[in-house]
Protein backbone atom coordinates (compact mmCIF):
# COMPACT_ATOMS: atom_id res chain seq x y z
CA UNK A 1 0.00 0.00 0.00
CA UNK A 2 1.29 3.44 -0.92
CA UNK A 3 2.47 5.62 1.97
CA UNK A 4 0.45 8.83 1.85
CA UNK A 5 0.26 12.13 3.70
CA UNK A 6 -2.98 14.07 3.40
CA UNK A 7 -2.73 16.41 6.40
CA UNK A 8 -0.21 17.63 8.98
CA UNK A 9 -1.67 15.25 11.54
CA UNK A 10 -0.44 12.33 9.41
CA UNK A 11 3.12 13.52 10.00
CA UNK A 12 2.47 13.88 13.74
CA UNK A 13 1.05 10.35 13.77
CA UNK A 14 4.16 9.15 11.93
CA UNK A 15 6.40 10.63 14.61
CA UNK A 16 4.28 9.05 17.35
CA UNK A 17 4.47 5.71 15.58
CA UNK A 18 8.24 5.86 15.26
CA UNK A 19 8.64 6.90 18.87
CA UNK A 20 12.36 7.65 18.71
CA UNK A 21 14.89 10.15 17.45
CA UNK A 22 17.39 9.58 14.66
CA UNK A 23 15.35 10.50 11.60
CA UNK A 24 16.03 13.00 8.83
CA UNK A 25 13.32 14.49 6.62
CA UNK A 26 13.24 15.90 3.10
CA UNK A 27 10.33 17.45 1.22
CA UNK A 28 10.11 17.71 -2.58
CA UNK A 29 7.44 19.50 -4.56
CA UNK A 30 7.48 16.84 -7.32
CA UNK A 31 7.58 13.24 -6.18
CA UNK A 32 8.74 11.90 -9.56
CA UNK A 33 12.12 13.61 -9.17
CA UNK A 34 13.16 10.82 -6.83
CA UNK A 35 15.89 11.25 -4.25
CA UNK A 36 18.91 12.46 -6.19
CA UNK A 37 22.00 14.52 -5.25
CA UNK A 38 21.76 17.83 -7.09
CA UNK A 39 24.80 16.97 -9.22
CA UNK A 40 23.15 13.72 -10.33
CA UNK A 41 20.41 15.68 -12.09
CA UNK A 42 22.97 16.62 -14.73
CA UNK A 43 24.05 13.08 -15.62
CA UNK A 44 21.95 12.94 -18.78
CA UNK A 45 23.16 16.36 -19.92
CA UNK A 46 26.79 15.38 -19.29
CA UNK A 47 26.34 12.24 -21.34
CA UNK A 48 24.53 14.10 -24.11
CA UNK A 49 27.15 16.86 -24.35
CA UNK A 50 30.17 14.69 -23.63
CA UNK A 51 31.66 16.43 -20.59
CA UNK A 52 33.01 15.05 -17.32
CA UNK A 53 30.60 15.94 -14.54
CA UNK A 54 33.11 15.53 -11.70
CA UNK A 55 35.52 17.95 -13.39
CA UNK A 56 32.73 20.46 -13.94
CA UNK A 57 31.78 20.20 -10.28
CA UNK A 58 35.35 20.72 -9.06
CA UNK A 59 35.84 23.70 -11.37
CA UNK A 60 32.60 25.38 -10.29
CA UNK A 61 33.44 24.78 -6.63
CA UNK A 62 36.90 26.32 -7.10
CA UNK A 63 35.36 29.46 -8.56
CA UNK A 64 32.79 29.53 -5.75
CA UNK A 65 35.60 29.31 -3.17
CA UNK A 66 37.72 32.01 -4.79
CA UNK A 67 34.88 34.53 -5.03
CA UNK A 68 33.15 33.62 -1.76
CA UNK A 69 34.89 36.33 0.36
CA UNK A 70 33.06 38.99 -1.65
CA UNK A 71 29.72 37.61 -0.49
CA UNK A 72 30.50 35.89 2.79
CA UNK A 73 32.72 37.10 5.59
CA UNK A 74 33.01 34.09 7.90
CA UNK A 75 35.88 31.61 7.95
CA UNK A 76 35.04 28.06 6.87
CA UNK A 77 36.63 25.15 8.73
CA UNK A 78 36.74 22.42 6.10
CA UNK A 79 36.18 21.46 2.48
CA UNK A 80 32.92 19.80 3.48
CA UNK A 81 31.67 23.01 5.04
CA UNK A 82 32.44 24.77 1.77
CA UNK A 83 30.53 22.07 -0.12
CA UNK A 84 27.54 22.38 2.24
CA UNK A 85 27.45 26.16 1.82
CA UNK A 86 27.62 25.83 -1.97
CA UNK A 87 24.81 23.27 -1.96
CA UNK A 88 22.72 25.44 0.34
CA UNK A 89 22.97 28.32 -2.13
CA UNK A 90 22.09 26.24 -5.18
CA UNK A 91 25.37 24.95 -6.62
CA UNK A 92 25.07 21.30 -7.80
CA UNK A 93 27.02 18.94 -5.52
CA UNK A 94 27.07 15.33 -4.33
CA UNK A 95 24.97 16.31 -1.33
CA UNK A 96 21.28 15.91 -0.55
CA UNK A 97 19.61 18.41 1.79
CA UNK A 98 17.66 17.13 4.80
CA UNK A 99 16.11 18.68 7.87
CA UNK A 100 15.92 17.50 11.46
CA UNK A 101 12.37 18.88 11.52
CA UNK A 102 9.56 16.93 9.79
CA UNK A 103 7.37 20.06 9.64
CA UNK A 104 10.04 22.11 7.91
CA UNK A 105 10.59 19.31 5.40
CA UNK A 106 6.83 19.11 4.87
CA UNK A 107 6.79 22.84 4.18
CA UNK A 108 9.30 22.43 1.36
CA UNK A 109 7.11 19.69 -0.11
CA UNK A 110 4.05 21.95 -0.29
CA UNK A 111 5.75 25.34 -0.67
CA UNK A 112 4.76 25.65 -4.34
CA UNK A 113 1.03 25.53 -4.87
CA UNK A 114 0.19 23.07 -7.63
CA UNK A 115 -1.92 20.04 -8.39
CA UNK A 116 1.16 17.83 -8.68
CA UNK A 117 1.90 15.10 -6.18
CA UNK A 118 4.68 16.03 -3.75
CA UNK A 119 6.78 13.77 -1.53
CA UNK A 120 8.22 13.54 1.96
CA UNK A 121 11.28 11.31 2.39
CA UNK A 122 12.14 9.93 5.82
CA UNK A 123 15.64 8.57 6.49
CA UNK A 124 16.09 6.26 9.47
CA UNK A 125 19.65 6.93 10.60
CA UNK A 126 19.41 4.06 13.10
CA UNK A 127 18.97 1.58 10.23
CA UNK A 128 21.25 3.38 7.80
CA UNK A 129 24.33 3.00 9.99
CA UNK A 130 25.91 5.93 8.17
CA UNK A 131 28.73 7.70 9.94
CA UNK A 132 27.93 11.17 11.28
CA UNK A 133 30.59 13.75 10.54
CA UNK A 134 30.74 17.30 11.82
CA UNK A 135 33.41 19.91 12.37
CA UNK A 136 34.70 18.34 15.56
CA UNK A 137 35.37 14.94 14.02
CA UNK A 138 35.65 15.73 10.31
CA UNK A 139 38.79 14.42 8.63
CA UNK A 140 39.12 14.86 4.87
CA UNK A 141 41.00 11.59 4.37
CA UNK A 142 38.34 9.62 6.27
CA UNK A 143 35.54 11.29 4.30
CA UNK A 144 37.17 10.38 1.00
CA UNK A 145 37.16 6.71 1.98
CA UNK A 146 33.40 6.67 2.65
CA UNK A 147 30.83 6.16 -0.11
CA UNK A 148 28.12 7.91 1.90
CA UNK A 149 27.85 9.69 5.23
CA UNK A 150 25.76 12.22 7.13
CA UNK A 151 27.24 15.69 7.57
CA UNK A 152 26.06 18.02 10.31
CA UNK A 153 27.34 21.49 9.40
CA UNK A 154 27.84 24.45 11.65
CA UNK A 155 24.85 26.71 11.13
CA UNK A 156 26.96 29.26 9.30
CA UNK A 157 23.92 30.98 7.77
CA UNK A 158 20.64 32.00 9.35
CA UNK A 159 18.75 29.90 6.81
CA UNK A 160 20.66 26.74 7.66
CA UNK A 161 19.87 27.35 11.30
CA UNK A 162 16.18 28.07 10.66
CA UNK A 163 15.82 25.04 8.40
CA UNK A 164 17.73 22.75 10.81
CA UNK A 165 19.79 21.65 7.86
CA UNK A 166 21.69 18.37 7.59
CA UNK A 167 23.26 16.77 4.51
CA UNK A 168 23.99 13.31 3.21
CA UNK A 169 27.02 12.88 0.94
CA UNK A 170 26.94 10.42 -1.97
CA UNK A 171 30.20 9.66 -3.76
CA UNK A 172 28.24 7.67 -6.35
CA UNK A 173 25.62 10.27 -7.17
CA UNK A 174 23.24 8.08 -9.15
CA UNK A 175 19.86 9.40 -10.14
CA UNK A 176 17.73 7.97 -7.35
CA UNK A 177 18.88 7.03 -3.87
CA UNK A 178 15.32 6.36 -2.74
CA UNK A 179 15.46 2.58 -3.15
CA UNK A 180 17.67 2.19 -0.09
CA UNK A 181 16.16 0.12 2.71
CA UNK A 182 16.43 2.87 5.32
CA UNK A 183 14.51 5.54 3.38
CA UNK A 184 10.71 5.69 3.21
CA UNK A 185 8.88 7.81 0.66
CA UNK A 186 5.47 9.31 1.45
CA UNK A 187 3.33 10.66 -1.39
CA UNK A 188 1.42 13.90 -0.83
CA UNK A 189 -1.44 13.93 -3.38
CA UNK A 190 -1.64 17.25 -5.21
CA UNK A 191 -5.19 17.96 -4.06
CA UNK A 192 -3.95 18.18 -0.44
CA UNK A 193 -0.95 20.45 -1.04
CA UNK A 194 -2.73 23.77 -0.39
CA UNK A 195 -4.64 22.54 2.65
CA UNK A 196 -1.42 21.23 4.22
CA UNK A 197 0.32 24.53 3.56
CA UNK A 198 -2.58 26.34 5.24
CA UNK A 199 -2.31 24.03 8.26
CA UNK A 200 1.42 24.73 8.47
CA UNK A 201 0.74 28.48 8.26
CA UNK A 202 -1.66 28.16 11.22
CA UNK A 203 1.11 26.32 13.10
CA UNK A 204 3.58 29.14 12.42
CA UNK A 205 5.62 27.37 9.73
CA UNK A 206 5.87 30.18 7.16
CA UNK A 207 8.42 31.67 4.78
CA UNK A 208 9.39 34.20 7.44
CA UNK A 209 10.38 31.32 9.72
CA UNK A 210 11.91 29.07 7.06
CA UNK A 211 14.08 31.70 5.38
CA UNK A 212 14.55 34.08 8.36
CA UNK A 213 15.73 37.06 6.32
CA UNK A 214 14.15 40.06 4.62
CA UNK A 215 13.43 38.03 1.48
CA UNK A 216 11.50 35.47 3.52
CA UNK A 217 9.74 38.17 5.52
CA UNK A 218 8.57 40.00 2.39
CA UNK A 219 7.56 36.73 0.68
CA UNK A 220 5.52 35.97 3.78
CA UNK A 221 3.80 39.37 3.61
CA UNK A 222 3.25 39.00 -0.14
CA UNK A 223 1.57 35.66 0.36
CA UNK A 224 -0.57 36.65 3.35
CA UNK A 225 -1.66 40.06 1.99
CA UNK A 226 -1.82 39.61 -1.77
CA UNK A 227 -1.70 36.01 -2.95
CA UNK A 228 -3.19 33.80 -0.26
CA UNK A 229 -4.99 30.56 -1.00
Amino acid sequence: MENRIEKVQDVVDLIDKVGQKGFLYRGQSKHEYGLTPSLGRYLDKAKERGFDLDSKCEHALSIFQSELPEYYGKQLNSEMELLALAQHHGLPTKLIDWSLSPLIALYFAVEKSSNQDAALFVLDTNKAKLKWLHDRNYQQQEAEELDSFIYMPRHVTTRLKSQQGVFTYHKKYKKDQGDLGFITKYIIPGKYVNSIRFQLLCLGITEKVIYSDLDGFCRDLKFSHFNGF
